[in-house]
């Protein structure tokens, strides 16, 4: 058996009509998935891989700003060099509020304080996860200041943010 992802498509079909030639059974492991994310998006992937002659460079001023921005921001985390406070844009200073998003208490959590768990493990239902992306995106509607930081850090969102914050500076 041959279990393969090969990112170029004529690869990928070279790859299968090789094993379908020898009579090895084979599966292309990612593919399913891949076309699965690009219909979902409404997109084509490209076939390139990411170092591929013609794939489109984002790495511009722009881009080594940011990745500059992001590990200043790592370096500086808890205050590890104070001496670098004059270079930050953004200093966060006593109160700041970083909460998780979660609308029902995990099963292991709820071990932890003495709740009953046998029953059926409710917080990885799929239903319950759908309220929980719709009631999050109707709180980031609702107040624009609050920051959405599942896929991202933190300090990233600062970064992005920035002149909104500065707005509010005296």
């Amino acid at each position: 058996m041959c279990l393969y992802t090969l990112v170029n498509p004529s690869m990928s079909k070279s790859a299968k009509e090789a094993c379908d030639q020898l009579g090895v059974i084979s599966v292309d492991i990612l593919r399913p998935i891949i076309e699965g994310i690009a219909s979902h998006l409404g997109v084509c992937p490209s076939g390139l891989t990411r170092g591929a002659p013609g794939r489109v460079k984002t790495l511009n001023d722009e881009y080594f700003k940011r990745i500059e921005a992001i590990e200043f921001t790592i370096k500086q985390d808890d205050g590890t060099l104070p001496e670098n406070l004059g270079k930050a844009d953004i200093i966060l200073v006593g109160k700041v509020a970083n909460v998780p998003f979660v609308m029902a208490i995990r099963i292991t959590r709820a071990k932890n304080i003495g709740v009953d768990t046998e029953g059926e493990n409710r917080y990885s239902g799929f239903d319950l996860l759908r309220k929980e992306l719709d009631f999050a995106s109707k709180i980031y509607a609702e107040k624009p200041w609050m920051g959405d930081v599942t896929v991202v850090a933190l300090q990233y969102l600062v970064l992005q943010n920035a002149s909104k914050l500065s707005s509010l500076l005296p």
